[in-house]
């Protein structure tokens, strides 16, 4: 059965449609496909075809004009790599040396959304035939989950081709080999084939917080399409830990978390780089699932809700000023 954390009722029909009496539906596009603002009549039921409408809504066709002619660059001097560097139009690979064709999964959702149907075509041919995760290399988790893992369910979330779903399990299972810590949250690296996984050697033999609250959306998401509630367990397995650390400001955590458990020595915070994300996936995980788990709504709450040793709330009517 699949995962049960997102309700039923919110989530898109087989057919890609989505019935706008269901309140949930509007606000699983809304809030997790991110295509707003959504044109249905106000206050009036229909069905509509959600990806439709965002291109109707697309502010002018200059954007995805751009979009062609930046992929057009890709495509002829990086394809299959990492990234493109524009400038000395060359390839660069950062996912392992033969890299894990991080900007076409990455593209999948934008280009399907964007129309561009052939650039799409050929982006999802080279994901499907060519791209393999068996690989003997140790790479980002991080950076793994949030670009390979993520763009491949983005992509079926968009399009309900399984085949990506059977790409996105596969690595799933090779990135589950990172939670071997004492705490159980994962490292910072993992290697596709052997599953040997580390700390970077930038982190101090030190968890990263935004690495550890930085995976649990692709993960539940990943249980819901597979059947396989151990993604989902793993996640809130580590979003609990986390949560219950003793913290002196209550919803700020270490940019750094000991290997070992507990706190540490560290008193660097930051809603910047090695931070960031793990906050913004609290809000996210409440949205995901719902706003079924008030746990995240709270921890988010009070994250933002933090003064600094002014006394000035670092949020001022949901804009951040401090």
């Amino acid at each position: 059965m699949p995962y049960v954390g997102i309700p039923d009722g919110g989530l898109p029909r087989d057919d890609g449609t989505v019935s706008w009496e269901d309140t949930a539906a509007l606000d699983y596009v809304r809030d997790v496909r991110g295509l707003w603002p959504l044109r249905c009549p106000a206050r009036k039921p229909c069905s509509c075809t959600p990806l439709r409408v965002a291109r109707r809504g697309w502010r002018g066709r200059g954007a995805a004009q751009m979009m062609r002619f930046a992929w057009a660059g890709y495509e002829e001097y990086a394809w299959g790599a990492d990234e493109l560097r524009p400038v000395s139009m060359r390839s660069r690979n950062w996912l392992g040396p033969s890299g894990l064709a991080a900007t076409i999964v990455d593209a999948l959702d934008t280009l399907w959304i964007m129309g561009l149907e052939d650039e799409y075509s050929r982006a999802r041919d080279y994901v499907h035939n060519e791209l393999t995760f068996d690989k003997d290399v140790s790479v980002s988790f991080f950076e793994t989950t949030i670009r390979d893992l993520g763009g491949l369910l983005a992509a079926y979330a968009l399009t309900n081709d399984r085949a990506y779903v059977d790409k996105a399990d596969d690595l799933g299972g090779r990135l589950m080999r990172a939670f071997n810590s004492p705490t159980g949250m994962p490292y910072g690296t993992v290697n596709l084939r052997t599953g040997a996984s580390g700390t970077h050697g930038w982190s101090a033999g030190s968890h990263v917080l935004a690495e550890v609250g930085t995976f649990q959306l692709e993960f539940r998401y990943l249980a819901h399409v597979t059947g396989k509630r151990a993604y989902a367990d793993i996640a809130e397995k580590v979003t609990n830990y986390v949560m219950s650390l003793p913290t002196t400001e209550p919803g700020l955590y270490p940019n750094y978390l000991p290997l070992n458990g507990g706190l540490g020595s560290s008193r660097e915070y930051s809603f910047g780089g090695l931070g960031d994300s793990f906050y913004e996936y609290l809000i996210k995980q409440w949205l995901f699932t719902g706003r079924t788990e008030p746990k995240f709504l709270k921890a988010h709450e009070d994250a933002i809700s933090v003064r600094p040793a002014g006394g000035a709330p670092c949020v001022r009517q949901g804009r951040p000023w401090c």
